[in-house]
């Protein structure tokens, strides 16, 4: 009975692994037919495709960019106001790199900045909508706690005796830095979107 087991499952499991890869290189062709189309919309609407900045790949003029990929973007309205990840610079460069505590994070805005986040700064329906991912928490000190961040307590007996007192908990509250991601369903790397003519583009991944 064991060795029937062990047989069943090592002919189950690899067919439901490659069910699993089937399913999601059909998400990527799907994700990738809606980019397709979105950006032909995009083009539609602005005359040619976004031309991605020169420190992206070929030299670029930054007029031409900066039409597409705007600087001073808060990539996210709903980021706490105390964050120092409010802002973030597209014209020269479409990939914002975050570091904090030692770790770095890396955000590629190539398609989600034209395609979703400009349009709905522009009062615009997107020609397609993104995920947004949580890639780090903001914790702040004590200092810059404000009253609502005191929040939970205990009741507690003094260590002399008497009556148990409700004693509050401090504790400081972490507000998530959250951003778009373009990001291909079999690698889970973000997608990686180049044009530098307005007129043809290149859709690949990155390292990231």
């Amino acid at each position: 009975m064991i060795l029937v087991i062990a047989i069943l499952a090592g002919i189950t499991i690899p067919l439901s692994r490659y069910a699993m890869f089937r399913a999601k290189e059909a998400r990527k062709e799907v994700m990738l037919a809606k980019m397709r189309s979105a950006l032909d919309d995009y083009r539609a609407t602005y005359g040619e495709y976004p031309i991605t900045p020169d420190t992206n790949g070929v030299l670029t003029v930054r007029a031409e960019t900066s039409k597409h990929y705007w600087d001073n973007v808060i990539p996210d309205l709903n980021t706490y106001s105390n964050s120092v990840f409010t802002n973030v610079n597209l014209s020269t460069n479409t990939i914002e790199y975050i570091v904090a505590d030692g770790a770095s994070y890396s955000v590629d805005y190539s398609l989600t900045f034209p395609l979703m986040l400009r349009q709905e700064l522009e009062g615009r329906a997107p020609f397609m909508t993104f995920d947004k991912v949580s890639i780090l928490y903001n914790v702040y000190k004590p200092a810059l706690v404000a009253a609502d961040d005191v929040q939970g307590g205990a009741w507690l007996r003094p260590k002399g005796g008497g009556s148990p007192k409700w004693v509050p908990t401090l504790y400081v509250k972490g507000h998530p830095v959250d951003r778009l991601k373009a990001i291909d369903p079999v690698s889970g790397k973000q997608w990686k979107y180049e044009c530098y003519n307005g007129a043809s583009y290149t859709l690949t991944t990155n390292g990231f």
